[in-house]
Formats: C-alpha cells, structure tokens, sequence
C-alpha cells in the first residue's frame, strides 16, 4: 500500500508529474529479485532524475559479530540459511554500487526497511539478528554530489508500523506528507528539504505512537526538486496568471467580456 500511495504521488500531474513509461511499480509477488534488480539497474543510466522507493523487509548480513552489509528481501527469498538468501536478496552494497556509478542529473533512494533483525526484518535460519554485534553505522554512504539516501531507521533500529492512527509505516506517511506538500518551503520540494521534513518527523510520531526510538538517517547531498508543492503553487500560478491577463486587457489585446470570463 505504501509503495501504491508513493507511485501515486510522483505520477500525480499535480506533485511528480513523472510520466508512467517512466516508472515501474512492483508489488508483491511482482517484486521478485530479477524484476528488482532489472528495475534498479536503470539507475545507472538514466540521464535524467531518479526515484526510488522500497517499502518492505531487510535483513543484517554479519560476520564474526559484526554487521557487514545488508539485504533487500524480495517476493521470492529463499531463507533456509545465510548463503540461500545472499543468493536470493539484493545487497544494499550492490545498490550502492548503482548509486555511485550513475550519471542521473539527481538521485534520491527512500528505503523503509530495517535490518536490525526485529520489526521488518528477515533473519535467514542459521543465522543472527542484529543485537550485541558490532554495527558499523554508515550502512549506505554516496560519492559525489545530487545522491541522497534516506533510511528509516538507524541500522540497530526497527521500522515501526502503525495500524490505529497512520495505517501503514510511520516513516513512508510522513515521506508521503512531504512529498505533498508539507517537506517544502517554496513552490518545489527539494530533496534536502524533504529529508529534514523526515528527520524532524518521524522520531516524535515514533514515540508518542509506540514509546519506541526510530531515527530516519540520510547520507549525501542535493538539492534538486522531488514533487511540486501543489497548495502554494496553484495560488502563485493563480497570481501570475491574473497578472497577465490584467495586462493583456490593458494592452486592448482582449475585451471586458473576455476578461472576465477567463478571470
């Protein structure tokens, strides 16, 4: 559901306005690891702007107690023990990977996921959660300049869900609230923007609503637009264009009867 509300936004003429031959939405049993992996490697050649949203499980990788890298659980994981879901996942070093190599004007990746091994997280059999390792914090961590990755949680931490007051991911509601509007301070949201928005957010609604800490992380920098804010923008574009059309009357261009239809 939340993955629908996100490609609902971006695609919306009003907020993303990305056109659908852009986009590829894939829900559950879709969100198979080839199906993924086909769709995340246009990362790395996209020219344009890139989004990417992930709503579902994680899992740690470790070795000798510690935490060494991490996975994205897709629709047909195989769990039966550490090697089968290596095989079966996608690393979050191979998305990374991605990241780095791509030549988009701008990339933003929002991950509601956690790996901590409680809450959304998948531990194979045979293997450890997450607690007592060591933890090496800087799970995803881009090179260059317009990539920025937003997390849900610190990599100890869970990714909570609330089914009362939110219906879904406390992150991905206040993602979504950002992208509507709320995370921008002008007529766009920038992506930086939209992360403060996040980072403000989701510890407070965290807390009030489950009496649990859950910090959204964000690696990198950018400032490019990520969806328009509609609710100021329709009153500048409603402003601008009274504007003109005052002053198309005035030139004599069209007459009273047309100016005030068109107003």
């Amino acid at each position: 559901q939340d993955a629908k509300k996100v490609y609902d936004i971006l695609t919306d003429a009003r907020y993303g306005g990305v056109p659908k031959e852009n986009t590829l939405l894939l829900l559950n049993e879709k969100a198979t690891r080839n199906n993924m992996v086909s769709a995340l490697r246009k990362i790395k050649n996209w020219d344009g702007y890139v989004y990417v949203y992930y709503s579902g499980h994680g899992a740690p990788m470790t070795k000798e107690d510690k935490f060494i890298d991490a996975f994205l659980v897709p629709d047909d994981v195989i769990i039966t023990d550490p090697e089968a879901m290596e095989d079966t996942s996608i690393k979050v070093s191979y998305l990374q990977e991605l990241i780095d190599s791509s030549q988009a004007k701008g990339v933003m990746v929002a991950l509601d996921a956690c790996f901590s091994g409680g809450g959304k997280s998948i531990v194979p059999k045979g293997g450890k959660p997450l607690v007592g390792m060591l933890v090496n914090p800087e799970l995803m961590k881009p090179k260059g300049s317009g990539k920025v990755i937003i997390t849900s949680s610190a990599t100890n931490q869970q990714s909570w869900e609330d089914e009362k007051e939110i219906q879904g991911g406390i992150f991905s509601h206040y993602f979504l609230e950002g992208l509507k509007g709320r995370g921008g301070k002008d007529a766009w949201v920038k992506v930086d923007e939209l992360a403060s928005y996040i980072k403000d957010n989701v510890p407070k609604a965290t807390r009030r609503l489950k009496g649990q800490e859950q910090n959204p992380q964000v690696s990198g920098e950018g400032d490019f637009a990520v969806t328009r804010n509609w609710e100021r923008s329709k009153v500048m574009d409603e402003d601008m264009a009274r504007t003109r059309l005052k002053s198309t009357f005035e030139k004599g261009m069209i007459t009273t009867d047309q100016l005030s239809k068109a107003m």
